[in-house]
C-alpha cells in the first residue's frame, strides 16, 4: 500500500506544477521531472556569434611569430651569456 500512497503523492506533485493536465492516467510518476534535473546536467543554449567564430577558424594552423626584445645580434648574445 505504500507504492500507492507515494504515487499518489509524485501525481499531486506532478499535477501541481503543470496545472493544465487533464488525463491524469497517462502521468507517469515514476519518470524524473524537468524540475527535478539539477542545473550542472541541464545544456546550456548555444550562442550564435560564438558558433559562427569557431567556424571561421577552422583554417589552417597560424603561425606565431617571435619577437625580440633585446635586438642582440648573435655575437653580443653570445658574449652577453659568457659573461653572465
Amino acid at each position: 500500500m505504500a507504492l500507492r500512497e507515494g504515487k499518489a503523492e509524485k501525481i499531486a506533485e506532478i499535477i501541481e506544477h503543470y496545472p493544465d493536465i487533464k488525463d491524469i492516467k497517462n502521468i507517469n510518476y515514476r519518470l524524473i521531472q524537468e524540475w527535478e534535473v539539477p542545473d550542472w546536467i541541464k545544456i546550456k543554449p548555444v550562442d550564435k556569434n560564438e558558433e559562427e567564430m569557431d567556424l571561421i577558424n577552422l583554417g589552417k594552423r597560424q603561425r606565431t611569430t617571435l619577437h625580440n626584445v633585446d635586438n642582440l645580434t648573435d655575437a653580443q648574445f653570445i658574449k652577453a651569456i659568457e659573461d653572465g
